[in-house]
């Protein structure tokens, strides 16, 4: 994996439909060799599938990300059937058992039973609630804000439907699944993107790259903005830093998903951050596995395109 791949895959977070022709002009590489360079990545089982669901804007459903040590001996028998399996999205494992879990609740009110639940069932005595409000890669938000105001209709949802476990199938088969025209298609589809209530989503197994993956947790200086720290760092690294989060109830605390080719390399990257005068305090976590599940969305999805709904 090198650092194309790295720009490859942010091309994918942010549109997974873009053309090998789009990425390879990204790139500046041959659409043979984009097309090449992704099968590589499907093939080794770092990129597993391109999604497509109802957003978590449209639903007004609220991500959160519980993170803490579990002093439980058999997580990969929790990973079976998780807390909050309804709820629960992902789950990265780092070394020393410590976890960070990817709910999508259905609404704020879920959040302190949700947070319980895994205190008590995980064994995590100290765990820290981050409410994600923007996730960037390469300084572009990965995923569309919803701005609309009309419901999906029942077409909406069938397409949604139709890309949820290929979201890069041509428009053309889904018309041909539907039995709709591809202009039809095109013109619902082009709509939810719009207006954000779509969401095509790249899932992906960090630890089976040849590098090291690492979720770098850092505290700003109070004040600072953590877009513009974000940008800066995305400048200095490059695509090693594939995803830049901000939290909107830890106001000082930013999150990058990072790769390195080498420990030496993570290392440095890592003491590099430490060193900037807009940061209090860094640490970094190396993922070990990743665990991926469906949830109520999933559910809530084929219950819709059966309808009626309310």
């Amino acid at each position: 994996m090198d650092e194309k791949d790295l720009r490859l895959f942010q091309l994918l977070l942010i549109n997974n439909r873009i053309t090998h022709r789009e990425m390879a002009h990204e790139l500046g590489i041959s659409v043979p060799s984009v097309h090449r360079r992704l099968q590589n990545l499907i093939d080794q089982g770092i990129v597993t599938k391109f999604t497509a669901n109802i957003s978590s804007g449209y639903l007004r459903a609220v991500p959160v990300k519980i993170m803490g040590v579990s002093e439980s001996l058999s997580i990969n028998g929790h990973m079976k059937e998780p807390t909050e399996r309804s709820f629960t999205e992902k789950v990265y494992q780092f070394g020393s058992n410590a976890l960070v879990i990817t709910l999508l609740l259905k609404g704020l009110d879920d959040l302190g039973p949700s947070v319980e639940r895994i205190r008590e069932n995980l064994e995590i005595r100290e765990l820290s609630v981050v409410i994600p409000s923007r996730a960037t890669s390469a300084n572009i938000p990965v995923h569309h804000k919803y701005t609309g105001t009309k419901p999906l209709t029942l077409l909406d949802y069938r397409i949604i439907a139709a890309l949820h476990d290929d979201a890069r199938k041509p428009l053309n088969e889904v018309a041909d699944d539907l039995d709709v025209s591809v202009k039809t298609v095109r013109r619902h589809f082009d709509t939810m993107v719009e207006q954000g209530s779509i969401e095509l989503s790249t899932n992906w197994m960090p630890e089976r790259t040849s590098g090291i993956y690492s979720l770098v947790h850092i505290e700003l200086r109070p004040g600072e903005n953590k877009g513009r720290y974000i940008a800066r760092l995305n400048d200095r690294f490059g695509p090693r830093i594939l995803v830049g989060l901000e939290s909107s109830n830890l106001p000082d605390l930013v999150v990058l998903s990072c790769w390195s080719p080498t420990m030496d390399k993570h290392m440095e990257m890592v003491e590099d951050i430490s060193n900037d005068e807009e940061t209090v305090l860094t640490f970094s976590r190396i993922i070990r596995s990743t665990w991926l599940f469906k949830t109520w969305r999933n559910k809530l999805l084929q219950e819709r395109i059966a309808g009626p709904w309310h």
